[in-house]
């Protein structure tokens, strides 16, 4: 419980990351059209708490490299780690509930899906390295490019949900700022793409 506690402090609730997920509710509640409120939060809640779960996801792989680069991390002393797993896939997960809530929005689903299975390839494809190589670090900038992917297919998924079109004007190009925002972040963080996890 404790590790929970330290992970989320250290890892969620930094400034960077609460930005971007403020952001994303803030989209999603200008973009909801003539939906409910509480059907809104019905379904963006699922989604908001998936970017935890991804946020999460993203730093597992990462653990034998955080072992000699960065142990004081949580993950890298937890006793904990299998609560982690579980917490990230249920986190990851949570949004497929949503297929009998809104059983309509199969495009939204649908593309949640996919980004979720390129994200496990991609994860698969680009296993943390230990020793440093021009190939390992191409690698690991391009993971971490599909990796920052999460928060506009994540708005858009939810925007679909919502029975949104996806495809206004205004809609694309706010979910592109999102996108080329946490970019930007990433490029100028002192650890940014030198890493293979984000740092949002």
């Amino acid at each position: 419980g404790n590790d929970v506690i330290r992970y989320a402090r250290s890892r969620l609730l930094t400034p960077a990351s609460l930005l971007v997920c403020g952001i994303c509710a803030l989209l999603f509640l200008g973009f909801q059209g003539d939906t409910p409120t509480w059907q809104g939060l019905r379904i963006v809640g699922p989604y908001l708490l998936a970017l935890v779960g991804l946020r999460t996801w993203d730093d597992l792989p990462d653990l034998p490299l955080d072992r000699q680069r960065d142990p004081s991390r949580v993950l890298c002393r937890t006793g904990n780690l299998p609560l982690f797993r579980i917490l990230a896939a249920v986190a990851v997960a949570f949004p497929l509930l949503l297929i009998w809530q809104t059983p309509r929005a199969g495009v939204a689903h649908l593309l949640y899906v996919v980004y979720c299975v390129v994200l496990a390839v991609t994860y698969a494809a680009t296993q943390a390295r230990t020793a440093p190589s021009a190939g390992a670090s191409l690698q690991r900038k391009a993971r971490v490019a599909v990796v920052l992917l999460k928060y506009p297919v994540v708005c858009a998924s939810a925007l679909l949900a919502l029975r949104q079109l996806v495809h206004d004007f205004a809609v694309i190009q706010i979910l592109l700022l999102l996108y080329g925002a946490v970019v930007i972040h990433e490029a100028v963080s002192p650890r940014g793409w030198r890493n293979s996890s984000s740092s949002c």
